[in-house]
């Protein structure tokens, strides 16, 4: 039935928008899908075609609720920052982040001095598993607006996931929590709100890379090569399934998707050069497993007695060669020809980690070819489970530290 006081509305909507909040706040959702007719919804415009986008994704009707938010979106009359924020909030709830994050910013940038954008890029940063940008955010929000629930609801729900902040003291970070849970009841927040927020579901397979690592060391310490490899096949096929199907849920086609995160990227990247030196180091923190996973294979069964073939070992060699090209191009298409050019073509720390490939993967091969053997294939499988521990861990170490510098700053 729908709400008794739909006859009083005000004409220019007031009433109509805030009783639809109040029916979406109580869980009353088909009473507020009804307010929301197709006259009323296009004499308002955008804001109209927001709230019925906001309540069908509140209804569970993630198709129609993206198609409402995309003509929204389409439509604004310049950037009015409380349709931008409410189009962001929409589409956290579809599960597009990206694109939320691309929202947040394109209201920051028409305010930087509301709180409200603050709010939506936090939550945008934490659904992305940024807690330190999310956190960072959120307390700008409070410092902007410390009586406004929402600002310490961002608070409190970034800093649930305080324990992926490296090098902060828990305690402090559980108390400044605590304080901010305290402060939004206060100010009138409801139980719901407070329930706290989620990790992202990929969070949950954050111990795949320890077992694929682990895998590929037990590969080399004798077990079958070719059964690790269908393992590490099939955690591949599974990883990109669950995306898929993730994806899908919310109403979105996986190409859009994709392209939805490539241009967030680009444009955080506009906007903050110091990401350029992150995605550098990302790069090289990968670069030391290539070799692992495709000559490693060959230097662990030589040392075993059992050399490979020098068919095999080959193709071994120019399947290291192809994931770095490959890589290479994948890198440029994401990040663009300038930090392409800038950033990773010149950069020393990449260039020494290409040329440590080079050198364990040719190396490899070459001496398949030569038929050198005796002890050096042990030197040669130290040689690559050395540079896996001790690149991938000192990248690992420099990658968090230059995130936690730029957040900082």
């Amino acid at each position: 039935m729908v709400h008794d006081g739909v006859d009083g509305v005000d004409p220019d909507g007031r009433d109509r928008i805030e009783l639809v909040q109040r029916l979406c706040e109580s869980g009353r959702l088909d009473e507020a899908h009804a307010l929301l007719d197709d006259d009323w919804v296009r004499a308002v415009g955008s804001l109209g075609y927001l709230l019925r986008a906001y309540v069908h994704a509140l209804r569970g009707s993630r198709a129609e609720s993206r198609e409402a938010t995309d003509w929204a979106l389409l439509h604004l009359d310049g950037d009015p920052v409380d349709q931008l924020c409410l189009a962001g909030q929409v589409l956290l709830a579809l599960g597009d982040e990206h694109r939320a994050l691309t929202i947040g910013r394109r209201a920051l940038a028409a305010d930087p001095h509301d709180w409200r954008p603050r709010v939506l890029l936090a939550d945008a940063y934490r659904e992305l598993d940024r807690i330190q940008e999310s956190v960072t955010l959120a307390r700008h929000a409070v410092d902007l607006a410390p009586e406004e629930v929402e600002a310490q609801l961002a608070l409190a729900r970034s800093l649930s996931l305080r324990h992926a902040l490296p090098g902060q003291r828990r305690r402090a970070l559980t108390s400044e929590r605590d304080r901010a849970w305290a402060r939004a009841a206060e100010l009138g927040a409801d139980e719901a709100a407070l329930a706290g927020a989620r990790p992202p579901w990929w969070r949950r397979f954050r111990w795949l890379p320890v077992v694929v690592i682990f895998l590929g060391l037990q590969v080399v310490a004798g077990i079958d090569w070719r059964l690790a490899i269908g393992v590490l096949c099939a955690m591949l096929i599974a990883l990109i399934g669950l995306w898929w199907v993730s994806v899908l849920r919310v109403g979105a086609r996986p190409a859009d998707r994709v392209q939805a995160a490539r241009a967030a990227t680009r444009a955080e990247l506009l906007g903050h050069p110091g990401q350029a030196r992150v995605v550098e180091l990302a790069v090289a923190v990968v670069l030391p497993l290539v070799p692992l996973f495709t000559t490693g294979f060959v230097a662990a069964a030589a040392a075993d007695g059992q050399p490979w073939p020098a068919l095999a070992a080959l193709c071994a060699g120019l399947g290291a060669a192809a994931a770095v090209l490959g890589g290479g191009l994948l890198v440029r298409w994401w990040y663009g020809e300038r930090v392409w050019r800038e950033r990773l073509l010149h950069s020393p720390y990449v260039e020494r980690r290409l040329a440590l490939v080079l050198v364990l993967s040719g190396g490899t091969v070459a001496m398949v070819l030569g038929g050198v053997g005796g002890g050096w294939w042990d030197a040669v499988f130290l040689a690559h489970l050395l540079f896996v521990v001790v690149g991938s861990v000192r990248g690992v170490w420099r990658l968090a530290v230059e995130r936690s510098s730029r957040v900082a700053g």
